[in-house]
């Protein structure tokens, strides 16, 4: 039990405070005569492996005036410690109880794998909360390094996942850990999550500090120096402005699949060879967060130059990065080989002599080619992989963790009849998400258009009382039938036979099963391999199903800009709802908690309504790896995000 709470308050305190670092403050200004009384003061340390929490928790009681209380909560983490970073963040909450005698009770809960953990019981009725302003902690001197005291030097690790490519542009590749869990090893972004602490913080990587304005409009980086290129050209702050000028505003023979992504940014200065300034738009609640993401990669500015800015028909060793791998061998439909980078700025990694990914697309067979020892690692392998997995833990380890990427049939709005929101409203009511949760033995989340852990999204308790979420769907069947027959197509009768690509699976077999036996609408399967999906979404489909745009950001309006806002850069299917785009707008303003709630629920509705496609799931990955490989924590993990093995080293 003691071990319970210590990861819940680690999850707590760590997950939220250093999550963008982020203290909150919310102010009620009132001129009334008061009297104070302090009720308490609770000091809490807590321990955990490799860092100190402790908390001090002031409650104080203010009486006003009969009929109106307002109780201020001010909580103070003195001192939140990881390995070369300390947080000082102070927070102040104000609630309101309107109404004497009328309360409602309040239960914060934490989510640990595998168990749910109250942590706190409040009798407050929260009102509303008047402003909240994001501060960025600022680490100071960190280097970034394994856990454990003296790692070993050596060796290669061996992966197992799917990695063909089309393609070896990482800006233009589509949401998919293809690219991220290949091609990242070789590139640095200015920042990066940090894996030493379950990928909660943001720290610092080719930017060795930043400072936020104060009104939030900027953000300037202060770059590390001594830096070069894999081809031994300098890293200079004319790189980081041509990389993000390339993503902000492609030229027009390219698609940048994140430009939505920093939408935000108005322009970029390069103050010195080594600052650099981000202007913005507006304040915003989330922009800071998509540097740590894994694709904003740093290009060199002679390399996009040399090429047009377009980086798709040159191979892997003419793209060189500033990463701790460089490219060595490739090749296709069998292996990538990364040799160690022996200039890498940060002289603590590599570890490894190198890493060789070899291709190897289904999930039950990596998770026996790391049992076997064939390799060493896979971020992803089957449920029935991951379950012998557990078995054999004298030689490997597991660990289940949420996903944020979710498998999702985009629809080609330009194809009848897909371009009737009847018939895609008939198709999004006729599938029984529960059914293929059980298709998936039980490896999903009950979606509702966004992950579960993301910000101001209907619980799942909610989620299944609604039509298209219910378990029985006999009544969402029946309207599916209903709006089918009323755009011209009853009993299925006239409706055209569709093709759908994607990599195959139970998943798309059960969806095509479901189409036929409630609506009696045929599809047809073209499978194919699954990093060659993507093209077809550039091409002339009817339905293709791929991946969401997976990213770790909590606040919903950047997953919004980039995949359902007209005009989007991973919109596949040319979705428009202009009554969305308004509404997306409004969001990527806002800074109250509260009312980016309300705004997300409506958003869900407008897409339950006007689907742009099918969403099957949210998902979880499951990370299988042998004994001997050490140096990331992946037990900690908040969720799966497949980014740099710098600091892993094998133990053998």
């Amino acid at each position: 039990m003691v071990e319970t709470l210590r990861k819940s308050a680690f999850f707590v305190l760590v997950g939220s405070v250093l999550l963008l670092a982020l203290a909150c403050t919310r102010e009620v200004v009132r001129e009334v005569p008061t009297e104070v009384v302090v009720e308490k003061v609770v000091t809490e340390t807590v321990e955990v492996p490799g860092e100190t929490v402790v908390v001090e928790k002031e409650v104080v009681r203010e009486v006003t005036v009969p009929g109106e209380t307002v109780v201020v909560e001010k909580e103070v983490v003195k001192e939140v410690m990881v390995p070369g970073e300390t947080v000082v963040v102070e927070k102040e909450v104000v609630k309101e109880v309107m109404v004497p005698g009328e309360t409602v009770e309040v239960v914060k809960e934490v989510m640990v794998p595998g168990e749910t953990v109250e942590v706190v019981k409040e009798v407050i009725k929260e009102v509303e909360v008047i402003r909240e302003v994001e501060v960025m902690a600022q680490p100071e001197g960190y280097v970034h390094r394994a856990l454990e005291p003296f790692p070993k030097q050596g060796g290669v690790l061996r992966t197992s996942w799917g990695f063909i490519l089309p393609h070896f542009d990482y800006h233009q590749g589509p949401s998919g850990q293809n690219w991220a869990g290949t091609l990242v090893n070789m590139y640095d972004g200015l920042v990066r999550r940090n894996p030493n602490d379950g990928m909660a913080s943001v720290i610092p990587s080719l930017a060795s500090s930043w400072e936020i304005a104060p009104d939030a409009r900027s953000y300037t980086f202060t770059l590390e120096e001594n830096v070069n290129f894999h081809d031994g050209s300098p890293f200079t702050a004319q790189d980081v402005k041509a990389t993000f000028d390339r993503i902000i505003d492609p030229p027009g023979h390219i698609a940048i699949t994140i430009t939505d992504v920093f939408g935000t940014v108005d322009n970029i200065e390069t103050l010195d060879d080594y600052t650099v300034r981000f202007n913005l738009k507006q304040p915003s609640a989330w922009q800071f967060g998509a540097f740590a993401l894994p694709a904003p990669t740093i290009y060199a500015k002679h390399t996009l130059e040399e090429f047009n800015h377009d980086l798709r028909t040159i191979s892997m060793s003419e793209t060189p990065g500033t990463g701790p791998f460089k490219f060595g061998e490739f090749v296709e439909g069998e292996y990538l080989h990364l040799e160690a980078n022996p200039d890498y700025w940060n002289e603590e990694l590599p570890y490894l002599d190198g890493i060789r990914h070899l291709h190897v697309p289904n999930g039950t067979d990596r998770a026996i080619a790391v049992i076997t020892g064939i390799t060493d690692f896979s971020w992803n392998v089957s449920v029935d992989g991951h379950n012998e997995a557990l078995s054999r833990s004298d030689i490997v380890q597991t660990v289940q963790v949420p996903n944020t990427g979710g498998a999702h049939a985009f629809f080609n709005m330009s194809k009848p009849p897909l371009d009737d929101v009847r018939v895609r409203r008939a198709m999004f009511l006729s599938l029984n998400r529960h059914d293929m949760g059980a298709v998936n033995q039980g490896n999903f989340q009950l979606a509702r258009w966004f992950p579960s852990s993301a910000e101001g999204v209907t619980p799942r308790g909610v989620n299944e009382t609604l039509p298209g979420y219910r378990a029985d769907n006999s009544e969402d069947v029946a309207e599916a039938r209903r709006l089918l027959a009323e755009a011209g197509y009853p009993n299925g009768e006239g409706f055209p036979e569709l093709e759908m690509v994607s990599q195959g699976g139970i998943a798309d077999e059960a969806f095509i099963d479901m189409m036929k036996r409630n609506l009696n609408i045929d599809i047809r399967l073209n499978a194919v391999e699954r990093g060659l999906v993507p093209g077809h979404l550039e091409g002339d489909f009817e339905i293709v199903r791929y991946l969401v745009w997976i990213n770790h950001l909590r606040n919903p309006t950047p997953y919004l800009k980039t995949m359902y806002v007209t005009g989007a850069s991973q919109n596949w299917g040319g979705y428009s709802n202009p009554e969305l785009d308004s509404l997306v707008d409004m969001m990527d303003g806002e800074l109250n908690a509260s009312a980016l709630g309300v705004q997300v629920k409506q958003v869900q509705e407008m897409l339950d309504n006007d689907p742009p496609g099918i969403l099957y799931d949210f998902g979880n990955h499951r990370m299988v790896w042998g004994n001997h490989v050490k140096g990331m924590p992946f037990r900690i993990r908040i969720q799966a995000i497949w980014d740099r093995l710098d600091t892993v080293w094998l133990d053998q």
